[in-house]
């Protein structure tokens, strides 16, 4: 997808988020669609010919790959809305490299109570973490992975996309090239 650079309107808006979606769900599907054919023949290159086995192991694959792409769009299409209720950072320490060297690691962690009484655990860049307070009320756009904050309390913006944080001086996301999207626009979806 190009992406425009620079702040959008609200109607480019509009129209810029109804393309992401549909072609999200284009790339989720075509994904799954191309991967079989790739599949089937590595299965069939391996075992020599073409018997009961190739299509056992292509029908478990095949049962697999749609069970998660099913499970990946249902979290990303729902729209949520909630109050930041808990931060909390996680350490913990992670094997490295063949001399199993030892270091330290920190997952950062943002709790939501949406609107439906449900909880929530955002596993976040520390940026994110940063951004966000408790109290804060959350918005998450269907389509998308990160939450944007109802009310915007500083120079600083959320990538919906990616989940970096974007200051408002910046037309796109330095880290994916989502361009700034219109913040009234996010919030009504």
């Amino acid at each position: 997808m190009e992406w425009q650079k620079g702040p959008l309107t609200t109607d480019q808006t509009d129209v810029w988020i109804s393309r992401f979606q549909r072609e999200s769900k284009l790339y989720v599907w075509g994904f799954f669609v191309l991967l079989h054919p790739i599949v089937f023949g590595i299965i069939w290159w391996s075992t020599g010919e073409l018997n009961r086995d190739v299509f056992l192991s292509l029908g478990s694959f095949s049962l697999v790959t749609f069970i998660l792409a099913i499970l990946s769009r249902r979290r990303t299409a729902t729209a949520w809305s909630g109050v930041v209720t808990d931060k909390r950072t996680r350490k913990r320490r992670v094997r490295v490299g063949a001399n199993a060297d030892e270091r330290t690691e920190f997952r950062y962690e943002v709790v939501v109570e949406t609107s439906r009484r449900r909880n929530l655990t955002l596993r976040c860049l520390p940026a994110f973490f940063e951004y966000v307070n408790g109290g804060d009320v959350l918005v998450k756009a269907p389509g998308f992975d990160w939450p944007e904050k109802a009310e915007l309390d500083q120079d600083h913006r959320v990538c919906i996309a990616c989940g970096d944080i974007l200051d408002a001086a910046d037309g796109n996301c330095r880290r994916c090239g989502v361009p700034m999207l219109d913040h009234a626009s996010i919030v009504r979806v």
